[in-house]
């Protein structure tokens, strides 16, 4: 992976922020614009953690006011996430290639808006080599925590998945393997502001009628699980 000097992490939740400062030891934080940031430099980047506030609007808006006061090179979208298949389950961290924005319209008719609700992290268009190298890189990360980590895409929109018929159009029709509310709205941020976006997420639950009690029960383990990669990828950038 290229070399990144200034890096986001976009937090929806509170309870996100406060594993992501914890696990990362986050140690430097202020209030910008009424949001928590809190930093902390690595070897070869400074990371900035923001706590943005759930939904679409106040991720988007944290993305910007990150880019355009730290000026960062690299914006990673982070959080939970509910599964849409058998091929990822709880705890499971899913790295986005696509998102799909998918509450726009009827899921249906989504083939006839996709290029304007579909947005592309660095690891869309890959060459063989660098798939190659990202495959062995996360060989090694599996090896290291003992975590499932692995390549999907993501449908994105402000609507809570819990039921098995929205889960499974939302994998046959538009072939998304994990979703959520706000990772659309962080990459096509960054894309906009041609900025590298990454999303790195972890699944939390099913997206089925036990979402609810899933969800709460293993959103803070997940997240301590994802943020302990996420250090370590860090710390290699």
């Amino acid at each position: 992976m290229e070399s990144f000097s200034r890096v986001a992490l976009i937090c929806p939740c509170k309870i996100e922020y406060d594993k992501c400062k914890s696990t990362l030891n986050l140690d430097k934080e202020m209030i910008l614009s009424g949001r928590n940031i809190c930093s902390k430099r690595y070897n070869k980047c400074e990371v900035f953690a923001i706590f943005a506030g759930p939904g679409i609007i106040q991720c988007t808006s944290a993305t910007q006011l990150v880019i355009d006061k730290f000026h960062c090179d690299l914006v990673i979208d982070v959080g939970g996430a509910g599964s849409l298949c058998d091929e990822f389950n709880y705890n499971d961290i899913i790295i986005a290639r696509e998102v799909y924005e998918f509450d726009i319209c009827e899921i249906k008719d989504y083939e006839t808006l996709k290029d304007d609700l579909t947005s592309k992290t660095i690891f869309k268009d890959m060459s063989n080599e660098h798939a190659k190298y990202l495959n062995e890189t996360i060989s090694c990360l599996e090896s290291l925590t003992n975590q499932r980590i692995k390549f999907g895409d993501i449908a994105s929109g402000e609507k809570t998945i819990k039921d098995r018929e929205t889960r499974n159009m939302l994998n046959s029709k538009l072939g998304a393997h994990a979703c959520n509310w706000e990772t659309s709205s962080v990459i096509k941020t960054a894309n906009l502001n041609n900025i590298v976006g990454i999303s790195i997420r972890v699944i939390t639950d099913n997206a089925d009628e036990n979402m609810d009690k899933d969800f709460y029960t293993n959103w803070g383990n997940s997240l301590e699980n994802l943020f302990t990669v996420l250090n370590i990828i860090l710390e290699k950038l």
